[in-house]
């Protein structure tokens, strides 16, 4: 028998209990061995943790470490990145500079040239000085000290402009001196580069640079101390030269004091006569000297004076060829000297009115011009005067140029004194003749002039003789020459008083219109007022003076005040600023009007080309050469142009919103120009207003009316109202007027009339657009429109009355 489980023995109840109790004792027994196990992991989790965050901190620190080395090392790099481009556009200016210094240096002064020319001018001043300070004698004449004053001015003015050059020289060597020494100063130039390819690259252009900037220093040295000498030798010459004028001054006023006593004898015969040879020989060399240097100091102005010549020159070609192609030559019923002898007109008309413009001209140049002018003269005065005047002309001319050369000389001898009594009287005889035989001459301008200046002419031979009597030799040689010059640029300046008159008078004959021609007389006899021979008297007596001492000491404090620069605030100007300003502008505009004279066709020539659009393009003409002039006068007048430009730009505005309507205006000539909706002769009604264009200006235009009215028109209203232009297009017009006949007329019999008075009229055109219409009924009357054309517009007033009276009597014919 199988024994009995023991659990069998028991009750169910006690087992149960047992087996609670078991399950109590295993899952406490297992939670602590897992808390135990826990434990144990954790410890082991926690020392493995430290030892983690121990080398993260070091890895971090690491990190950091090259992290900032690397940046450090980065800002390093760049910075030498930097300074070795800064260095490379440094060398690249060291260079530029050293190559524009060794241009300069190359390229500048000429020390040579301006050595010999310094030992040239010492060497003409002392012999200019030859018996004035070296070597001097009693035998001072005025002629000779005011040569030689001359002469020294233009010397000087010659050794000025030599020193402006050396010292702008030597400025620009400065200038590049301080820029070397200041680009090669600055201490990164001379940091060396870390890595080896830009060191070595430094190297090369620092000894590259350095060798080139060493020679460059010693070269502009060198220069700056030869032209120093150069200055210092230019300056004690131009001290020297000061100091010669003002001796030369002294004695001028001394020979002066005694002139102006008649009763003093001013030249000391009691000395060894020199001979006419070495007088001429002496007075001709210091002459010409005077001569060259004042066309090497003044040769712009000269220049300048010779293209007024030619311009003058081709506008009278250009004015003949105008009249010969509108065949008004041939019938001119006016002396044509002008169109015959352009040139000679030219150059006396130009050389008579540039003496006064020119800045002191020594006697030498200024008989030059008057010779020159006096023989075109005669090409003129052979067929424009009588035989007698042109006789009497020739023989003051010949005396006139004996004067001359014996003005030329410049020291005493008795053979010229002999000559001055010869002369003396040889000028009272003529003109005693002359004052004799005008009587039966007339008077006019010309005779009234060359009369007024013959007794000059005859008072000053008289107090020449005087003078010689007393042995005043300087004042005996004054009035001796000054009379017959007197006769000369008398004669000089009527004519070209009458030359300008003539072009004048010439250039407005062409621009008028066969009708407007037709009541023009042209008169060469012109009528002349007293400021007329104010203006004459005046000219002469600066031509005749302007050299002498005493002309030169009254307008002295006058030419100072007019040089000496004013200051306006920060702006400095001098009143020869404001008058060049001045005059630019006027010849701008005088300029501006005279090509576009040259360049207009006649109103002939513009009736027979249609598409010439002369006067808009002439609009455009003006206002580029005033334009350029206005630009030019403010650069010739030394004035800011970046100031003037702020201020303008400043009243721009308030111009703008004060002056719109003439803006308009302005803005309207220029769409004028471009467009040419308009050319001159055109006939057009505009604003009520309808005949032909006059003239086309920038702001107004003008309008000739059929009454004979000239109306001046802001182009602003040519444009905004309608304008008709009957010129534009075709030349034909067609004619519309209104007629009534009373009810009951036959209307066949009404058209079939007026339709034979248009066929019976020659001027009407025979075209389908004439036109007959009835417009309406009316209770009393029908109304008929009549349309016909017409070949030109000029003629359709005159057909419109032809029609309107053969309506009339056709009409009263059948009773209509």
């Amino acid at each position: 028998m199988k024994p009995i489980p023991f659990f069998l023995k028991y009750s169910t109840k006690s087992v149960l209990n047992l087996f609670v109790l078991l399950f109590l004792i295993v899952s406490a027994i297992s939670t602590a061995q897992n808390k135990a196990i826990k434990d144990t992991t954790s410890a082991k989790e926690d020392t493995l943790g430290k030892k983690n965050k121990n080398s993260l901190a070091v890895l971090d620190n690491y990190i950091a470490k090259m992290a900032t080395e690397e940046l450090k090392e980065g800002k390093l790099q760049l910075n030498n990145n930097r300074i070795t481009q800064w260095q490379n556009n440094n060398f690249n200016l060291i260079i530029s500079e050293i190559q524009k210094a060794n241009f300069l240096l190359k390229e500048g002064v000429d020390y040579k040239n301006f050595t010999a020319e310094l030992d040239l001018l010492i060497k003409l001043k002392d012999e200019s000085l030859e018996g004035i300070t070296n070597k001097r004698d009693k035998k001072q004449t005025i002629r000779n000290l005011s040569t030689t004053y001359l002469l020294l001015q233009e010397l000087s003015k010659r050794t000025d402009e030599r020193l402006i050059v050396i010292d702008e020289s030597n400025q620009s060597l400065s200038t590049f001196q301080r820029r070397l020494d200041s680009l090669t100063s600055n201490k990164k130039l001379y940091i060396v580069p870390l890595d080896s390819i830009s060191k070595i690259n430094y190297y090369q252009r620092f000894v590259f640079m350095s060798k080139d900037l060493k020679s460059v220093n010693v070269n502009i040295k060198n220069a700056q101390d030869s032209i120093q000498k150069l200055q210092v030798m230019g300056n004690l010459f131009k001290y020297s030269l000061k100091k010669d004028i003002a001796y030369i001054n002294s004695e001028r006023k001394a020979i002066y004091d005694n002139i102006k006593d008649f009763n003093k004898a001013n030249i000391d015969k009691n000395h060894k006569d020199i001979s006419f040879q070495e007088n001429i020989s002496y007075s001709f060399g210091k002459g010409m000297l005077v001569l060259i240097y004042y066309y090497v100091n003044y040769s712009h102005n000269i220049i300048i004076m010779m293209l007024f010549v030619i311009a003058l020159i081709v506008f009278l070609k250009v004015l003949k060829r105008k009249y010969i192609d509108t065949n008004l030559y041939n019938d001119l019923q006016y002396p044509k000297q002008l169109f015959e002898h352009p040139v000679a007109a030219s150059l006396v008309i130009v050389f008579t009115i540039y003496q006064f413009i020119l800045q002191l001209p020594p006697f030498i140049f200024s008989s030059f011009l008057w010779m020159i002018s006096a023989f075109a003269l005669t090409f003129l005065l052979r067929k424009s005067v009588s035989k007698y005047w042109f006789r009497v002309w020739l023989v003051i001319l010949l005396f006139a140029i004996v004067a001359v050369f014996d003005n030329l000389l410049l020291r005493y001898s008795v053979a010229e004194e002999n000559f001055i009594v010869f002369m003396n009287i040889s000028g009272f005889i003529l003109g005693l003749f002359l004052l004799i035989n005008s009587r039966e001459q007339g008077r006019s301008f010309v005779e009234k002039t060359i009369f007024a200046s013959v007794i000059v002419l005859i008072i000053f031979e008289i107090i020449s003789f005087y003078c010689i009597l007393t042995d005043q030799y300087n004042n005996a040689k004054m009035f001796m020459t000054n009379g017959f010059f007197t006769v000369i640029i008398a004669y000089l300046m009527v004519w070209t008083y009458y030359l300008i008159g003539d072009i004048k008078i010439l250039s407005y004959y062409l621009k008028e219109t066969d009708k407007e021609r037709e009541n023009l007389v042209l008169n060469p006899n012109k009528k002349t007022g007293v400021l007329t021979y104010v203006l004459l008297f005046v000219g002469w007596f600066i031509l005749t003076s302007r050299n002498s001492y005493s002309f030169q000491t009254f307008t002295a404090p006058f030419k100072k005040a007019f040089y000496k620069p004013q200051t306006f605030g920060e702006f400095t100007f001098t009143y020869e600023n404001i008058f060049v300003f001045f005059v630019v502008l006027f010849i701008s505009g005088f300029l501006s009007s005279i090509v576009s004279f040259l360049t207009t066709e006649t109103r002939t020539a513009i009736k027979n080309n249609r598409k010439s659009g002369v006067g808009s393009w002439l609009l455009l003409i003006k206002i580029a050469i005033i334009s350029l002039g206005i630009v030019i006068a403010f650069a010739s007048a030394g004035f800011p142009i970046d100031k003037l430009a702020l201020v303008l730009s400043a009243l721009g505005v308030g111009i703008g919103f004060g002056l719109q309507t003439v803006i308009n205006d302005l803005v309207s000539g220029l769409i004028i120009a471009f467009e040419k909706p308009v050319n001159l002769d055109d006939v057009v009604e505009v604003g009520g207003q309808s005949g032909k264009m006059k003239s086309i200006g920038i702001r107004s235009s003008v309008i000739s009316t059929w009454q004979g009215s000239d109306v001046i028109i802001p182009n602003g209203n040519l444009l905004n109202n309608n304008l008709i232009n009957w010129t534009l297009g075709k030349s034909r017009r067609r004619i519309d007027f209104n007629l009534s006949v009373s009810k009951g007329t036959d209307l066949s019999l009404v058209d079939q009339v007026l339709n034979d008075i248009l066929d019976n009229n020659d001027q009407i055109l025979k075209t389908s657009h004439n036109s007959i219409q009835v417009i309406n009924f009316n209770e009393r009357t029908i109304d008929f429109v009549v349309k016909f054309w017409v070949e030109h517009f000029e003629i359709a007033m005159e057909v419109k009355s032809d029609v309107l009276k053969a309506i009339d009597i056709k009409f009263k014919e059948y009773k209509i």
